[in-house]
């Protein structure tokens, strides 16, 4: 039996090391920290950047005499700057649909169709003998329509 080369030993050992160790400092280079609903913003960040040296600077625009800037407060740098949370989204009411199914086999049930206001959707098959006189029915009488189609 042949005896490996402790040199090929070490060699490997600290090679699994290193490949260990590129690891762990990657992992700790993309991890990110969870974000809270409301985070301090440093004051480099709040204050506006200055425009690169390939832009040309814009003139700015005269200030009228009456129209006053109001003057930006005063933030100390031990303090941080805290930015508003969004607003909660207003409750909205909800909608009901009402879709009846499989139309177009007859005209049995037309007098639904004609005979009342009910704001309802009509899911009508394709290829069917009265389909078409269905869905031009309700849509004269201002019925929703929609293609129910077989998968």
């Amino acid at each position: 039996m042949k005896q490996k080369d402790p040199f090929k030993n070490f060699l490997i050992a600290f090679l699994s090391g290193v490949v260990l160790i590129q690891a762990a400092l990657l992992l700790h280079a993309t991890h990110k920290p969870a974000k809270a609903g409301r985070r301090p913003v440093s004051r480099s960040t709040a204050e506006p950047s200055r425009p690169s040296p390939s832009r040309q600077p814009s003139t700015p625009a005269p200030v009228s005499p009456k129209i006053a800037a109001k003057p930006a407060p005063v933030v100390s740098p031990s303090e941080p700057v805290v930015l508003p949370s969004a607003a909660k989204p207003k409750a909205v009411l909800g909608r009901m649909a009402i879709v009846i199914d499989d139309w177009g086999y007859n005209m049995r049930n037309r007098d639904f169709i004609v005979g009342n206001d009910y704001r309802v959707t009509l899911a009508i098959l394709p290829f069917r003998a009265y389909s078409t006189d269905i869905a031009r029915l309700a849509y004269d009488k201002g019925k929703g329509i929609l293609i129910h189609m077989p998968m």
